[in-house]
C-alpha cells in the first residue's frame, strides 16, 4: 500500500465562503475564490497533538509553508480556512463549521511564511 503524503499545494479559503457548508454537515471542499497557493518543494508541514482537560479531548493542530509568493502578506492577522492536498489529490480542512484558524504571515527576504493553529475536536484523518 503507498503512503500518501502532503503535497506543496494548499489553498486559503476566507470563512465566508465555506463556513455555511461546514455548519449543514456538507464535506469540505475548495470553493471559487481561493487562494491557492504552491509551497517551495517540501516546506509544508502539519502537526496535530491532542489535549485533555475538564472538556475531555482537543486537538491543537499547527500548519506552516514556505512561498515566494509576496501577495500573501495580505492574510497576515485574518480568520481563514486551511485546505491542503495530499499527494493522491484529495484535502484536509484545518477549521470547521464553528471556527477557523488565526493566519499569521511573516515576510523572509524572497519568500513568506505563512502559518496556522487551531484547536478542533476532531483530528484530521491523514
Amino acid at each position: 500500500m503507498q503512503k500518501t503524503a502532503i503535497s506543496h499545494r494548499f489553498h486559503i479559503i476566507p470563512k465566508h465562503l465555506l463556513k455555511d457548508y461546514l455548519q449543514k454537515g456538507i464535506l469540505p471542499f475548495v470553493p471559487e475564490g481561493s487562494h491557492e497557493v504552491s509551497a517551495k518543494s517540501g516546506s509544508v508541514t502539519f502537526s496535530q497533538e491532542p489535549e485533555t482537560d475538564d472538556h475531555g479531548v482537543s486537538w491543537t493542530q499547527n500548519f506552516s509553508a514556505t512561498s515566494d509568493d509576496s501577495s500573501l502578506s495580505r492574510w497576515n492577522g485574518a480568520r481563514a480556512y486551511i485546505a491542503f492536498r495530499m499527494t493522491d489529490g484529495s484535502i484536509r480542512l484545518i477549521g470547521n463549521g464553528y471556527g477557523c484558524p488565526l493566519i499569521t504571515v511573516t515576510p523572509h527576504t524572497g519568500a513568506v511564511r505563512i502559518s496556522a493553529k487551531f484547536q478542533a475536536f476532531e483530528p484530521v484523518l491523514l
